[in-house]
């Protein structure tokens, strides 16, 4: 009984001592005590539920089966089960089923079907079985179910290893595992599933496998880099994933009217480059698929062969190939046969090398539609990219017909932001009032600020995001000056005289209607070189 004591004395008294000097009740939280009585006690999920009905006083729920619900409550027989006895809704959940004439006179504890256990940041970590094969699966499952969109697994010091999720494009503390055995051993089952060995960590791998479940299908990108600590060397991975994703219309990803006019024009072209730039996790892939679905509806019969590594959208009626460089299949090799067939539209997944940016420009060159992905900042950027990777200007003013900038914006919660007038800036944040007034230019013009957190949004202050995206349409004068070879600061500067929006002009038109913030913008929009007095 001496650690059920702990428990009463360390965590529950607190907890109330905490409310009669506070009048704020705060719960006391499961993953506190279930760290505690795991680590110092060396207990179940079972085990746990067990002690919780001690020291509570509460019973403990001896059935097979458990109700079917997704609420951490039910009712039984005039008792109230519920996972955590200590938890603040109790009281309110006893009054409010009572007035509707269900009398509880108990309450009980009960252990859930899937062994929850919630975390400081309201994230839930399923307590697998002891198998490591099904735990590294419900790890993934849970990313994939938060929308996640890359797991981060990374040794912090000798001791402690730190699980986080990006989602929405930020990344996220979700917990913390011991750097034992039972971490190497899942480091191991990663390693397995990607067909590599096991235990060798010394040097980078990347790889993918696929983890199914029920109705789901996920792929995962798995990459892997050493890291020494204390002279020993452990695995640090980033997980990618790509779930069971459907192509979406082009009108949905929120292009601006005139960029979609620039699209659907260039869906009808028989030949040409269209290239989609951003970094990892910015929607290139959601973009090319929507132009893909588009070209399959509106030019009926034609041939449409894709590259990709991997195939994340099964679309009927193309031809889709997958990646496979320890078979061969590399996206040079792809594209040099893609040459030879009888191919209109050939979508490469990503432009990575000198010799897949001069293949894919050759095709292009020889009466085929191009699209693909390019890592670059700018839609012009992408042009001298690909003169650095040995594309000649001349070769690339003739074939690049549309090049399209992205971003993903998280878009702000109106529930716990303020709205300002614009001018409030000169004294709140004079700076970013100084760098932004001749985009905003009307001072009257009212912004959403100051995003605190709150029950609506998860507590981020931010709930979804939304595109901000650049078309650059290639025209004689582009051609002119990508021959010329013209430095970014000229292209640039064509771009903003020919009436072509950059990144920044639809970003601040998102800040003018509210859906984001200006200091959101700043964090994901590339920096613009300006001179302002700071």
């Amino acid at each position: 009984m001496e650690i059920f004591e702990q428990i009463q004395a360390e965590i529950v008294n607190k907890g109330y001592q905490a409310f009669d000097e506070m009048n704020h009740w705060q719960d006391p939280g499961l993953e506190a005590i279930h760290g505690f009585l795991s680590e110092e006690g060396g207990l179940d999920a079972e085990q746990i539920a067990h002690v919780f009905s001690t020291v509570s006083g509460s019973k403990l729920y001896q059935k097979e089966e458990l109700p079917d619900t997704e609420e951490d409550w039910f009712i039984d027989n005039n008792i109230l089960w519920v996972i955590n006895p200590w938890s603040s809704r109790i009281n309110h959940i006893i009054l409010t089923e009572n007035s509707t004439g269900n009398e509880i006179s108990e309450i009980g504890v009960f252990i859930p079907k899937d062994a929850q256990i919630e975390t400081q940041e309201g994230k839930t970590w399923i307590s697998a079985p002891e198998n490591v094969v099904e735990k590294a699966k419900a790890l993934i499952i849970q990313a994939y179910e938060a929308n996640t969109s890359d797991i981060h697994i990374s040794p912090r010091n000798d001791e402690i290893v730190a699980v986080r999720f990006r989602v929405f494009g930020k990344v996220q503390h979700i917990f913390d595992l011991p750097l034992d055995e039972d971490y190497k051993a899942l480091a191991n089952t990663f390693l397995q599933l990607s067909g590599k060995h096991a235990g060798i960590y010394n040097a980078p791998i990347d790889s993918k496998f696929v983890v199914k479940d029920k109705n789901i299908k996920i792929n995962i990108r798995l990459a892997m880099m050493p890291v020494l600590i204390l002279g020993n060397t452990y695995p640090r991975f980033v997980l990618r994933i790509h779930g069971n994703a459907t192509t979406k219309a082009l009108r949905s990803l929120n292009f601006l009217d005139r960029q979609i006019t620039l699209l659907e024009e260039s869906a009808k072209y028989s030949d040409g480059l269209i290239l989609n730039t951003g970094p990892m996790g910015s929607g290139k892939t959601t973009t090319l698929y929507a132009m893909l679905s588009l070209i399959k509806n509106m030019r009926k019969g034609i041939s449409i062969q894709t590259l990709e590594d991997p195939v994340e959208v099964n679309i009927p009626n193309i031809d889709q190939t997958e990646i496979n460089n320890q078979a061969g299949m590399s996206y040079a090799t792809g594209l040099r046969t893609m040459l030879r067939s009888d191919a209109n539209v050939i979508l490469v997944g990503e432009i990575r090398d000198a010799e897949t940016a001069n293949l894919a420009v050759e095709a292009a060159m020889t009466g085929h539609l191009v699209l693909s992905t390019l890592h670059a900042r700018t839609a012009m950027g992408a042009i001298s990219r690909l003169v650095k990777l040995g594309v000649s200007p001349t070769d690339l003013a003739d074939t690049l017909a549309l090049s399209v900038g992205q971003r993903m914006i998280r878009k702000v919660c109106h529930h716990c932001s303020s709205e300002v007038r614009f001018s409030e800036f000169k004294k709140t944040q004079p700076i970013l009032y100084r760098k932004y007034i001749d985009l905003i230019q009307d001072d009257s013009v009212k912004v959403r600020t100051d995003p605190k957190g709150c029950d609506e949004c998860g507590g981020f202050g931010y709930s979804g995001r939304t595109l901000v995206a650049e078309v650059a349409l290639v025209d004689d004068t582009l051609q002119e000056l990508i021959v010329a070879g013209a430095t970014m600061g000229k292209l640039n500067n064509y771009q903003k005289d020919s009436g072509l929006l950059d990144l920044w002009a639809h970003g601040i038109e998102l800040v003018k209607k509210q859906e984001t913030t200006l200091e959101e913008a700043e964090s994901i929009l590339p920096r613009r070189n300006i001179g302002y007095d700071i």
